[in-house]
């Protein structure tokens, strides 16, 4: 795991913004830090060693005769089988690295070569022979890569705030994007903050031509291609376990690779904790290193769980009590700041809580991240028929029932919930349902929310191509659930990588996530309803779990990991945040009707709830606007 930059492109003084974006990568590389230049291109390396310690390992690397240079972030986990293909072909390796590999599969394949690598990549490959710089990112997206491109440079990197460190570039804002970010709490990849820079798309290559200073791109994955969209109908309940189990086994086992310390992310989730048992069984007799967060707040502590799988398996298991005194305005605003654009998933400060525990025993860790998305973990897979039930009724019929619901709820404030939701589903097709699901703030409410620019599309584009994938099948309700899946391989799954990866390499930690496996996910895929949701949700994991683990935590209900904000950030932090984002000059204003985000930030910074917002709802969207507040009003 490491950081990576680079650029095309004439500059001032490149020596000294290079030392710049060294400083601003080197905590996701603090092992070695180099570079290389050949007139106006620039590569940048900064290394975190994890496979082949040496020096000879040190980037940016090169093939026999120097007419490749490439920088790489990430593990390639099939990178033993290609080097055995490519030692038979003549091939001369320097190192025991699986990073070279890469320049000489390049070699022998020309742009093909990305298809045949396995595992969390991203990188950049000079061919200088070709004047050609090739981008690439793994088919997960787990790895980050962002580009900025105009008529006159080109430029790469791990992190959106390396682009502040190299003079000259246009960084207007983009108020698509930020509209966007508005209704998923993060900014969705190919779109960043600004016009002209770009996120590489999970399975993306991108050629950049220094001759032309143009780019092309091809996907070279995508989950939603015809032949990863064919439901197994015939296959056992019992068949389907074994196979479950034995591809997260297999994926475990090729992510286990490491010459530096590991252990596992056990947060005392399903997922998890048969990360960690297998694991452990791959580990060994020797115990392997568990982590895991508890949190004061019960609602969000799953640490009995986390205790008795370790327990059972015999790892050693540390637990990090999170403290209170943990939210100030230098520590939230820091990890807000650091991130290079808008991000308003909180759990990402539950994230670089563990973080910090785990750097002090381990440089690799395995993490759950994954089985939600790929086995229908999430809740609103439970929801589906009654949803998909409710919106084939006629219009006028739906009112009714709504109408219904909401005198009843006045009647029992427990059913308010159930019509807040069923609420977002009344005036939609099946695309609008399928973006009710995903984002926090709804078209409705954007719309009154929203005073920037008219001219900008709504989200739903984000899901008609997953509805139009799914058009093959013809019982409505897999169809529904095969685009609920593909969509939390993508909506879902943007920000919860991103989080992990920005949290994680704060600290210098190289987090795998055996789940995101090309097999496991074509699995996932293949599932029918049934075999997703069948009297409770993650049908196929929790009949593994309950083989695996301790029958209370094969039975317990999906927790997230997250932290209590409201609770956690203390009354300093309330008061300079009430300040930044209500000043009277504020950009915020600008893009926002201030007397609806006031009322938000109101309630949260005096503890009390806002109509038609949950707790969890209000301080999400009081981050939101904090994040958004940093980088527009600096």
């Amino acid at each position: 795991m490491c950081g990576i930059a680079g650029w095309v492109g004439q500059l001032e003084n490149p020596l000294n913004t290079t030392n710049k974006v060294i400083d601003r990568l080197k905590h996701r590389g603090p092992d070695f830090q180099d570079s290389r230049h050949f007139g106006q291109v620039s590569l940048i390396h900064c290394r975190l060693s994890i496979i082949d310690t040496s020096s000879s390992a040190n980037q940016p690397m090169s093939n026999e005769d120097d007419s490749l240079w490439m920088v790489f972030n990430g593990e390639i986990y099939n990178f033993p089988q290609l080097r055995q293909e490519l030692l038979a072909k003549g091939h001369l390796f320097k190192s025991n690295s699986d990073s070279e590999v890469i320049i000489h599969l390049y070699e022998e394949l020309g742009e093909e070569f990305v298809s045949r690598l396995e595992g969390m990549f991203a990188f950049a490959l000079y061919d200088r022979k070709k004047s050609q710089i090739i981008l690439a990112r793994d088919r997960f997206g787990i790895k980050p890569l962002f580009y900025y491109h105009d008529t006159s440079f080109f430029a790469y990197s791990s992190e959106m705030g390396t682009f502040k460190c190299i003079p000259g570039l246009d960084l207007e804002i983009d108020q698509q994007a930020v509209s966007d970010y508005i209704s998923f709490l993060y900014i969705h990849a190919p779109q960043t903050l600004y016009n002209k820079v770009r996120m590489l798309m999970p399975g993306e290559c991108l050629v950049f031509d220094q001759n032309s200073f143009k780019t092309s791109s091809r996907m070279f994955y995508k989950h939603r291609q015809a032949e990863n969209l064919i439901l197994d109908y015939e296959s056992s309940a019992e068949e389907l376990i074994h196979k479950a189990q034995t591809l997260l086994e297999s994926s475990v086992k090729r992510q286990m690779r490491s010459d530096v310390a590991l252990g596992t992310l056990l947060s005392g989730g399903i997922d998890s904790s048969l990360v960690s048992v297998f694991a452990q069984k791959e580990y060994g007799i020797n115990p392997i290193h568990t982590f895991n967060a508890k949190f004061p707040d019960n609602e969000y502590d799953e640490t009995w769980a986390a205790l008795e799988v370790s327990k059972q398996i015999g790892s050693m298991h540390r637990t990090l009590e999170v403290s209170l005194s943990g939210g100030t305005w230098e520590n939230i605003t820091g990890i807000l700041n650091h991130i290079g654009q808008p991000f308003a998933d909180t759990s990402i400060f539950a994230v670089n809580e563990i973080m910090t525990l785990i750097k002090k025993h381990v440089t690799v860790a395995l993490a759950g991240d994954g089985g939600d998305e790929c086995f229908g973990g999430y809740a609103h897979f439970e929801r589906i028929p009654n949803v998909i039930k409710f919106i084939d009724q006629p219009m006028w019929l739906r009112n009714l029932e709504l109408k219904g619901l909401k005198a009843a709820s006045k009647l029992n404030n427990k059913l308010y919930p159930l019509y807040r939701g069923m609420k977002n589903f009344t005036y939609v097709d099946e695309v609008g349902a399928l973006e009710a699901f995903y984002t926090w703030n709804r078209q409705k409410e954007k719309r009154e929310l929203w005073v920037g620019d008219k001219n900008i599309q709504e989200t739903r584009r984000f899901f008609e191509d997953n509805w139009r994938a799914t058009a093959h099948i013809p019982e409505k309700l897999e169809r529904f659930q095969m685009a609920c899946t593909l969509s939390d391989m993508d909506v879902l799954m943007q920000p919860f990588l991103f989080k992990v990866d920005t949290a994680s390499m704060m600290h210098s930690i190289e987090v795998r996530v055996p789940f995101l496996d090309e097999k496991i996910s074509k699995f996932g895929l293949s599932l029918p309803y049934n075999r997703k949701v069948n009297r409770e949700n993650k049908f196929l994991l929790r009949a593994i779990a309950r083989n695996q683990l301790p029958e209370k935590v094969a039975n317990k209900p999906k927790g997230g990991f997250s932290i209590p904000v409201d609770v956690w950030a203390n009354d300093d932090f309330k008061a300079l945040a009430r300040e930044q984002l209500l000043k009277p000059d504020s950009n915020l204003s600008y893009l926002l009707n201030k007397s609806i985000y006031k009322e938000w930030v109101d309630a949260f910074v005096e503890n009390r709830q806002t109509p038609g917002i949950s707790r969890e709802g209000l301080y999400q969207r009081f981050i939101m606007l904090l994040s958004l507040s940093l980088y527009i009003d600096k």
